[in-house]
């Protein structure tokens, strides 16, 4: 089998010695849930993974599926359990899992094809059939337990953890800035619900089943305006090189607020807190290059008028 040689380096760089391992023995691991699972696999993984191994495979019925193999960590599980927690309403089913070997099996949605193409095209489409799949999520009945779920204050408590030393001074600005609008955001006293997490227009797919599903949640509990924030800063290359970038943003944030009936300025603030913890991750996993460009996201959005 071959592994794709990015995929190798990322996982070697953000694991240390334990992803060097989990490369080493990824074809042992994919041959093992291959026969537990009664799989018929592919020739080749499908593309689009940073940090997780994706096959397409065929079940014993012949149904199409996925199988993702990732580094043992929490996210697996949380993937996991939000998918679950769906039930296949607005995200692809989950069919099988194993979060302690990092293994996943899931409905494979046919064509696949990303929403963000569709952006280039029609952005306020992609926004509209986005906007469906999150009221899709947020309605849809819980099918198990989610209280396994980190937090969203999980993710805003990266801005408090920020090192000072070696931080850009813009980060570090921003950062600030983010930490109190935060604050107020998570102040009162409104329901949480199962995020997806990292809802943008790459992670929302065409498929047979239903015209559009999300796949790879995060898989976090918080507020549910929260949810549209990653749809704010992406696609990132192609938002940031547009001219009229500021106007599509307000026009994204008037249109998200009217089609999923979230308050427009939280939706704003979420959007803007989240795009600098994008920015701190990106620091941390040692990605600097990637610090400024979502900076740049989160200036756009902060200066949005809602």
């Amino acid at each position: 089998m071959r592994i794709p040689e990015r995929l190798a380096e990322r996982v070697r760089a953000a694991y240390g010695a334990d992803g060097a391992e989990w490369v080493r023995t990824l074809p042992a691991r994919v041959a093992e849930y291959a026969g537990r699972w009664s799989l018929t696999l592919g020739p080749a993984p499908l593309p689009g993974a940073t940090l997780s191994y994706l096959l397409p495979a065929t079940g014993a019925d012949g149904a199409p599926l996925v199988l993702k193999l990732s580094p043992p960590t929490p996210w697996a599980a949380h993937e996991a359990v939000a998918l679950g927690h769906w039930g296949g309403a607005g995200a692809v089913r989950l069919e099988a899992a194993d979060p302690a070997g990092g293994a996943l099996l899931m409905e494979r949605a046919v064509p696949g094809t990303p929403l963000d193409r569709l952006c280039r095209r029609s952005d306020e489409e992609a926004t509209r059939i986005a906007a469906a799949v999150i009221r899709q999520l947020q309605q849809a009945p819980p099918t198990g337990p989610a209280d396994t779920l980190p937090p969203i204050t999980d993710w805003t408590a990266r801005l408090g953890a920020l090192p000072a030393a070696g931080a850009p001074l813009a980060l570090r600005t921003a950062v600030r800035e983010a930490d109190a609008i935060a604050a107020d955001l998570l102040a009162g006293d409104g329901a949480w619900t199962v995020l997806h997490g990292d809802l943008h227009q790459g992670n929302v797919v065409a498929a047979e089943r239903a015209p559009w599903l999300a796949v790879d949640p995060k898989g976090v509990l918080g507020p549910p305006e929260a949810e549209a924030a990653a749809l704010l800063r992406n696609p990132r290359s192609w938002l940031l090189a547009r001219a009229d970038r500021d106007a599509l943003t307000e026009r994204r944030i008037r249109q998200l607020a009217d089609e999923t009936g979230f308050d427009a300025v939280r939706l704003r603030d979420w959007g803007y807190v989240l795009a600098v913890v994008a920015a701190c991750w990106a620091l941390e996993d040692g990605e600097d290059e990637d610090v400024p460009r979502w900076l740049a996201c989160a200036d756009g959005i902060r200066a949005a008028r809602a």
